[in-house]
């Protein structure tokens, strides 16, 4: 006899683990779940004890039914700190780029312009600084970050209000790129450069970012994950923020955080990381630890076996990457698993060989 259980859905598909292998093929079926748990996978025929036993059934008619997908790249509490402003994704050319700021400009009677998504094919060839403004922000505060968040544009309002001079010397190898005549002209190329600019946008309140939290993180669940892996913990207050959406309820996915260790840590900094292993609340907890041994092609920061056309993206982000070879190797001896942003060939190999340098001890690690 089938014990009581309080869902069962029906649907024409449902995708299980050995449907995606190739191991069986598809077919009507249904789900059962008891106490929040799957009890059992069937076929349509097998359905009738189980739906005789359920509190609540629910035919998905020819809908698939599918496991909750886990995304293992994402950055919800420093992705709201970026996307602010005007959304500049999936524009590619640079009219279409100058007309969505040009309306945007219009609205906006005073203080920043910020914006974000923006697709470096939108400078069709030209040279990747602040002209994009040119007649349409002239004398306004204007930062926009690009599309993968390792750039940004500044105005020259911006850069002058910030102090950025261009001598500016990094523990990576950012960089504020400099135009013909030796000045800054907008470009600000990974994360220590944009920050000279960021520190002065106007601060969003505490209770804001809750907000926009929840909303961020409930739309991810309404696309189909259950759960993400964080791969920072830029934002200081990132705990509190997850602690306070915590007190009104569950978070709508699960999060896996993996707080990153930047060029130019020291000791104190690695043994912190220890320390917070383990940390969590009731749907997130801290493990693992990210790593960037490079930046991106699109900026030329990307570390390449061979330069790439405009003679960039040649160095890793570290100035010495045996720094990064030294944090992998501590973590490792204490059975941390890392994950590293790795995107030049070069990049990639440096890690691959890192990780091959260390002894077996169960540790698994990844590169993104």
């Amino acid at each position: 006899m089938i014990e009581h259980t309080e869902l069962v859905l029906q649907a024409r598909h449902i995708l299980t683990p050995e449907i995606v292998v190739g191991a069986a093929s598809g077919e009507s079926g249904f789900v059962a779940v008891r106490n929040g748990v799957i009890v059992a996978v069937g076929a349509s025929e097998d359905a009738a004890p189980w739906v005789a036993s359920a509190d609540r059934v629910i035919d998905l008619d020819d809908a698939t039914v599918t496991a909750g997908l886990v995304d293992a790249h994402i950055h919800p509490v420093l992705g709201l700190a970026m996307a602010r402003g005007l959304d500049l994704s999936g524009i590619t050319s640079w009219a279409d780029a100058r007309r969505a700021l040009t309306a945007y400009v219009a609205e906006q009677e005073s203080g920043w312009i910020l914006g974000w998504g923006l697709d470096p094919a939108v400078f069709e060839g030209r040279k990747f600084d602040n002209s994009l403004f040119d007649g349409i922000a002239d004398g306004r505060l204007v930062f926009i970050v690009l599309f993968d968040a390792h750039s940004a544009l500044a105005s020259q309002r911006a850069l002058e209000e910030a102090g950025v001079t261009g001598r500016e010397e990094f523990v990576d190898s950012a960089r504020v790129s400099l135009g013909d005549d030796g000045r800054p002209n907008g470009a600000l190329l990974e994360l220590s450069a944009q920050a000279l600019v960021q520190r002065m946008l106007p601060e969003q309140t505490f209770d804001e970012r809750v907000d926009a939290l929840g909303r961020l993180l409930a739309a991810m669940a309404q696309s189909g994950l259950t759960g993400g892996q964080m791969l920072d913990l830029g934002a200081e207050d990132s705990f509190d923020l997850l602690d306070e959406l915590e007190r009104w309820g569950d978070l709508p996915i699960r999060l896996r955080i993996s707080p990153w260790i930047m060029p130019g840590y020291v000791d104190e900094d690695l043994e912190r990381m220890v320390r917070l292993q383990g940390r969590h609340g009731r749907r997130w907890h801290v493990r693992g630890i990210k790593l960037m041994i490079d930046g991106t092609i699109d900026n030329g920061t990307a570390w390449l076996m061979q330069p790439d056309t405009h003679g960039e993206s040649r160095s890793s982000l570290w100035l010495d990457p045996g720094e990064y070879a030294r944090a992998v190797a501590f973590f490792h001896e204490r059975c941390i698993p890392t994950t590293t942003h790795a995107i030049g060939d070069e990049g990639i190999s440096y890690v691959a060989r890192t990780i091959g340098a260390q002894p077996s001890n169960g540790t698994v690690h990844r590169i993104e």
